[in-house]
């Protein structure tokens, strides 16, 4: 089989469905939950430091002042910000995902530990769409494959997300790891 870019399409549509879990301590309500993208990152990092250096700005503080006083403020809104945009509505679009929460003080007013259970709940569906976890070793035998032919890997790679990129070239160093200890075939010569 070879790739193309029909078939690393369809293995990576998955890291862009919406999965469902429940609610923490509500196991009625279900979430949607989806893999951001780097640009939706991004935006929550500028949009965690925007809110943070307003609140430094009421106290009268320079951000590297505030921050010194709450080393770990800026990865918490961080958090806050990444929930407000992975969880939506389970039923919604994969196109157009309708947002779960109404806005972001929403998602401030929780306390910490649910939280943390909502930003375990987003790692894990990270690990789900993971492609590591998806590819079987006769797949990546075949992306190798394609891969080895410089035309055809520039055409599969260019439409991707950075993080989608990453977490190929993490697989296939995973996979290149199992081949140098004996317990695999492939190479990437």
């Amino acid at each position: 089989m070879r790739f193309d870019d029909a078939a690393i399409q369809g293995i990576l549509q998955a890291r862009r469905a919406i999965g469902r879990v429940p609610f923490p301590n509500a196991p009625d309500t279900i979430l949607g939950v989806r893999l951001l993208s780097e640009r939706d990152i991004d935006l929550a990092r500028f949009e965690a430091q925007m809110y943070l250096e307003a609140q430094a700005k009421k106290v009268q503080l320079k951000l590297l002042e505030f921050v010194r006083i709450d080393p770990e403020s800026l990865d918490r809104e961080h958090q806050r910000q990444v929930l407000l945009r992975a969880f939506v509505d389970p039923d919604s679009p994969v196109e157009k995902p309708t947002p779960f929460f109404a806005d972001i003080a929403q998602v401030r007013s929780m306390d910490s530990v649910l939280t943390q259970r909502l930003w375990e709940a987003y790692v894990e569906w990270q690990e789900i769409v993971n492609p590591r976890l998806t590819l079987t070793a006769e797949e990546q035998d075949d992306l190798i494959d394609a891969l080895k032919d410089e035309a055809l890997a520039a055409n599969l790679m260019v439409g991707f997300e950075r993080s989608t990129l990453s977490s190929l070239v993490r697989s296939l160093a995973a996979r290149l790891r199992t081949s140098l200890n004996g317990n695999s075939t492939t190479s990437l010569h």
